[in-house]
C-alpha cells in the first residue's frame, strides 16, 4: 500500500488490473478495511470498477458477513450496465438469506431472474498478475523519469 500511496503521490495510477489484483490479495487476507480503502481509491482516481473487481468486492463483503455493503455494490454493478456471474449471484443471495435479509435476497433473485440464463458461469479474471515486486520496479521507472525531467 506504501508503494501504491508513493505512485499516487508523484501522479502514477495503476490500472484497474492492479487495484483488482491488490483487493483479491487483501480480501483473502482477511484486511477489508484495505480493500475498502482501495476502493476509495479508485473512485478518486477516476476509474470505473469493471465486473472482475465488482465480483471481488461483493465476495469480499460477502465473506466478511456485510451482504448489506455487497448488495449495494451488485446495485451499483448493475446499474453500471455490467452482470455478475452466476457463482457471485448466489452468493450474495446466500449471504443476504443467512444475515436474515430475506426481502433482499428475492429482490435479488427477481432481479436476475430473466437473465439466469444469460449469466455467466464465471467472470474472465485479468490477464496479468501484479506483485509488490512489479509495483516497485514500475514506480522506480517512473519516479526516475520524474526526477530526470526535473518535475
Amino acid at each position: 500500500m506504501d508503494i501504491v500511496e508513493e505512485m499516487l503521490l508523484c501522479g502514477v495510477h495503476p490500472d484497474i488490473q492492479t487495484f483488482s489484483g491488490l483487493m483479491h490479495h487483501f480480501a483473502n487476507e482477511g484486511d477489508f478495511r484495505t480493500v475498502q480503502k482501495l476502493l476509495t481509491i479508485v473512485r478518486q482516481c477516476g476509474v470505473q470498477p469493471d465486473a472482475y473487481m465488482y465480483k471481488i468486492l461483493i465476495h469480499a463483503y460477502c465473506k466478511c458477513e456485510r451482504a448489506a455493503l455487497a448488495l449495494r455494490l451488485f446495485e451499483e454493478m448493475r446499474n453500471s450496465s455490467l452482470l455478475p456471474d452466476l457463482a457471485t449471484k448466489s452468493l450474495l443471495v446466500k449471504s443476504l438469506w443467512k444475515e436474515g435479509k430475506l426481502r433482499e435476497a428475492a429482490i435479488v433473485e427477481e432481479n436476475c431472474e430473466e437473465i439466469n440464463d444469460i449469466l455467466p458461469l464465471a467472470l474472465p479474471g485479468h490477464l496479468f498478475t501484479v506483485s509488490s515486486t512489479d509495483l516497485t520496479r514500475v514506480f522506480k521507472i517512473y519516479s526516475s523519469s520524474f526526477t530526470a525531467a526535473g518535475l
